[in-house]
């Protein structure tokens, strides 16, 4: 499976395939996508991802943020609403 990379400050919209069935990696939680490719998290990301509880259906668009090569990424987690449903 194709690693999913994250350029600083730059959204990504995806689909989870199961989002129940994330494995720890190390400090890493990994989810596998809809289109098969692989979405590792740190630990505390992947605590944000799960409060919003998305389904296999949901679109999820992520954001990570950095100010400065010596800061730990900040990440934003938002889930885009269905079409009709606006």
């Amino acid at each position: 499976m194709t690693a999913i990379r994250f350029e600083p400050n730059v959204p990504q919209v995806l689909r989870l395939k199961d989002p129940a069935q994330a494995c720890l990696d190390g400090f890493n939680v990994l989810y596998e996508t809809a289109d098969g490719r692989t979405l590792a998290l740190p630990r505390p990301a992947a605590i944000q991802l799960n409060m919003l509880d998305p389904g296999p259906d949901d679109e999820i668009s992520i954001t990570k943020y950095r100010q400065a090569d010596y800061t730990p990424a900040l990440w934003s987690f938002n889930l885009i609403p269905k079409k009709g449903n606006q």
